[in-house]
């Protein structure tokens, strides 16, 4: 990923950096725990009550995922399969 304001083309420099903290900061902020009762698979893969649910992933009501969600699992530097 490259910044519009990027001559480096390679998304090394100040101005990429900067883009993808913003980026990064702007995932998280859509994928937050909901602390309602939703359903969805448990780890043990029962369908059961998440508590909390990710707001993104999954149907919330139908099928949550349980937060934190692979994808700030995967931010947070964790191996996600």
């Amino acid at each position: 990923m490259t910044s519009a304001n990027c001559s480096c083309e390679t998304g090394t420099c100040t101005d990429c950096a900067e883009d993808m903290q913003t980026f990064i900061q702007r995932v998280r902020e859509l994928h937050q725990p909901v602390h309602e009762n939703a359903q969805g698979y448990d780890e043990h893969g029962n369908y059961t009550y998440i508590n909390p649910g990710c707001s993104e992933c999954g149907t919330f009501g139908e099928f949550t995922v349980p937060w934190p969600c692979p994808t700030i699992r995967l931010l947070d530097g964790e191996e996600v399969s």
